[in-house]
């Protein structure tokens, strides 16, 4: 019976995403609306950025039809309340077409403090470095570090999505090793609506996660990730090598945005989708857009190697997921600067 409401959910899922994939509900903010996707990402003024609430209603689907567990952290109500919370702060961006980032950075660090006192699990605490431990044991520093950890990605993960399928791309393999590493079904269940809008979206490209997307998954990854670390059920070396594209490119975006003197907050055109996009945008391909093709670009290079090592190793505590992070750091500077050069 369970199996079959589900089923039935994903017939529903797929459904809706094909109805709502031209619907403008920003429509009359639409020109501010249009300038937010030019500085956020590859403008396509007609797709729907409704992706993401979808999503996240489809999760809240699951979770009351299907979900039997005694999980703490999905049977934790500030938790899943926190989740709903930054969903709807960024639907709220969408439907207004840009909160300031000012307020929207407001209410992050504020869902996080209220996740932090009510329980310190979501705190990031240790590392494999006894001199940091020291530190992370003064709970008002390890409150700092977890706010800069899980505001800074899930501005990260925002910042990430900026052409068809890296997002949810990121994202699904990320549950999917959640569910391997936990053996908890219900991300399971969240992969499975993720992937579904991940084909939907590298096939047709109408439809965005939007900020209701980036900002929920975005929380959602690093406040799972910390907790999984903290019950040493996850590595460092795993996370950093599944999640590189969107962590470098927050903390190279701030550098170069430091650099020319210009705001680290605001929006700008000059990340390495961006680059990869212009790179190709002229030329003929098949099957496939240049939208696309950039985010098939940049999985290969940013999730698809840790996929593949993460399968033949079978396990997540091993020096050779570092080893690969380094040199995906190293790649992300020789491409930025090399197609940077060509500008």
């Amino acid at each position: 019976m369970i199996f079959s409401i589900f089923n039935f959910l994903d017939i529903f899922f797929i459904s809706c995403i094909i109805i709502f994939s031209k619907f403008d509900f920003a429509r009359d903010n639409k020109d501010r609306n249009a300038l937010n996707l030019k500085m956020h990402g590859i403008v396509k003024s007609s797709n729907s950025r409704l992706g993401g609430f979808i999503i996240l209603i489809f999760i809240l689907f699951s979770y009351i039809f299907y979900y039997e567990g005694d999980y703490f952290l999905l049977n934790n109500n500030i938790f899943l309340a926190s989740v709903l919370f930054v969903g709807l702060l960024g639907f709220a961006d969408d439907a207004y077409s840009g909160i300031h980032y000012y307020l929207k950075l407001f209410f992050l660090i504020f869902v996080n403090i209220i996740l932090f006192i009510s329980f310190n699990q979501f705190l990031f605490f240790k590392t494999g470095l006894e001199f940091f431990n020291i530190l992370l044991s003064n709970n008002i520093f390890a409150f700092f570090v977890s706010i800069l950890i899980i505001t800074g990605f899930t501005n990260a993960f925002n910042m990430a999505d900026g052409a068809n399928g890296i997002a949810s791309g990121i994202a699904s393999a990320i549950f999917l090793l959640f569910y391997f590493e936990t053996n908890e079904i219900f991300f399971l269940l969240i992969f499975k609506i993720i992937i579904i809008f991940f084909i939907n979206n590298i096939i047709f490209g109408k439809m965005f996660l939007g900020d209701s997307g980036s900002y929920f998954l975005g929380f959602t990854i690093s406040v799972v990730s910390i907790y999984l670390y903290n019950q040493n059920q996850i590595s460092a070396g795993i996370l950093a090598t599944f999640l590189s594209y969107p962590s470098l490119e927050i903390l190279f975006t701030i550098i170069r945005r430091l650099f020319i003197n210009t705001n680290p907050l605001r929006p700008d055109n000059g990340h390495l989708h961006n680059l990869i996009y212009k790179r190709i945008e002229n030329k003929n391909y098949l099957f496939f857009s240049q939208n696309t093709y950039t985010g098939f670009v940049i999985l290969s290079l940013f999730l698809l190697p840790g996929l593949i090592l993460y399968f033949l190793i079978g396990e997540v505590f091993h020096f050779y997921f570092w080893i690969l992070f380094v040199l995906q750091v190293i790649c992300y500077l020789f491409i930025y600067i090399k197609l940077q050069s060509k500008i």
